[in-house]
């Protein structure tokens, strides 16, 4: 009982056990866009939109960043930490590929890529 009353105060309370964790739930119960959106990274010179491990602002990776004008393609979308949070992809020129959580606010539609049917 004492369990089940701690999972139930860490779920209800926004706090996750770790950032692995959150990542699987958010990738079990989000709103799976598929590719058919790409989005572009908005706000004022000098803005960074970080990538998260997971939808959460303590999963922030401190280093891994876009700048306003750069595009990405956003795969499922999720709410925590009082946020909409977009899974995308980014490929720079030299095909170098990064994915994570990016905060809905940073993010605005730029094209859909799926026709649609």
């Amino acid at each position: 009982m004492k369990k089940l009353l701690l999972l139930t105060i860490l779920i209800s309370g926004g706090a996750w056990a770790d950032c692995k964790d959150l990542n699987r739930i958010a990738e079990k119960k989000g709103i799976h866009y598929g590719t058919d959106y790409s989005f572009v990274v908005k706000g004022p010179k000098g803005h960074r939109a970080y990538f998260h491990s997971a939808p959460a602002n303590k999963c922030k990776y401190a280093k891994t960043y876009l700048i306003p004008n750069d595009s990405v393609v956003g795969y499922q979308k999720f709410t925590n930490d009082n946020h909409n949070w977009i899974y995308v992809m980014y490929g720079s020129k030299d095909r170098v590929y990064t994915s994570g959580w990016i905060k809905e606010n940073d993010l605005k539609i730029s094209d859909r890529i799926s026709p649609i049917n």
